[in-house]
């Protein structure tokens, strides 16, 4: 009889209790892994950001690509497992990457990418923090529940639109990269999921992060009625007049950045 070939899916690492409180799917698809590092595109040798790292599958794909790997992990058991797997190979955080300032990260290790199977309880506040902190990271590749990454796809002008997914594509070029199936995953999640990639823009133009969520939260706040009840303070200020009769989810990009331009000059 031939040796057996070893599945992709073959657990070659301690199992760990998952803890739900933490929202830990760990991904235990060896191409699965491959796929994710490869599509990130940060230079062989640069510094990449893994939030979240569990039980290392992507870490171990990272460490093989020559990445200087600086990985930020809250569950104890797991750090010390990355801790003694990995050692000098890995920097390793014992932290919530939600408590951490991701520019002082980005500044004091340089960071090129940051890649991610987000635990579904974290991926929206994490997309937040991306938001209003605005680190001069260049690449994101992040694995969310497909219904919250097909959300963030939706464009401006659409009825699926929302303050996060504006926000974001207005900093990042999002794009849908492929679908992963539950069996990809420890336990199996009930759900799908989807993986992204954001490449920060050069142009940016909404400023502040905290003021332009702000503007779209209260844009959105009634988001299919029209908005003239709402900015009636600045007609006749600027050339708004036309947009006044739209509702929140018919607005174009240009036309919720006009408006906030507007609304920061005369009512800031």
């Amino acid at each position: 009889m031939g040796e057996r070939t070893p599945s992709p899916l073959t657990p070659l690492i301690p199992m760990f209790n998952r803890k739900k409180a933490l929202g830990q799917n760990f991904l235990r698809n060896s191409q699965i892994a491959e796929k994710l590092v490869s599509v990130l595109e940060v230079p062989t040798g640069g510094t990449v950001l893994e939030v979240g790292p569990g039980r290392g599958i992507l870490t171990q794909k990272l460490v093989t690509k020559g990445y200087r790997v600086i990985a930020v992990e809250v569950d104890s058991n797991l750090s010390e497992y990355i801790k003694e797997k990995f050692r000098e190979k890995v920097y390793l955080l014992r932290e919530d990457i939600l408590e951490l300032d991701l520019s002082e990260l980005q500044k004091t290790f340089d960071i090129n990418g940051v890649i991610s199977n987000l635990p579904y309880s974290i991926s929206t506040t994490f997309v937040k923090k991306i938001i209003l902190e605005q680190p001069e990271i260049q690449k994101y590749v992040l694995m969310f529940q497909k219904e919250v990454g097909e959300k963030l796809l939706s464009p401006a002008g659409s009825r699926e639109t929302g303050p996060y997914s504006i926000a974001l594509q207005e900093l990042f070029i999002v794009e849908k990269l492929f679908t992963v199936g539950p069996g990809a995953f420890s336990p199996p999640p009930s759900v799908y999921s989807l993986v992204l990639k954001l490449t920060m823009k050069n142009d940016i133009e909404i400023g502040n992060g905290e003021n332009f969520l702000k503007f779209l939260f209260f844009l959105f706040s009634v988001r299919r009625k029209k908005i003239r009840r709402k900015f009636a303070s600045l007609l006749g200020r600027c050339e708004i007049e036309r947009l006044l009769e739209k509702r929140p989810e018919e607005l174009t990009s240009n036309e919720i950045l006009e408006l906030y331009s507007c609304r920061n000059r005369f009512n800031p």
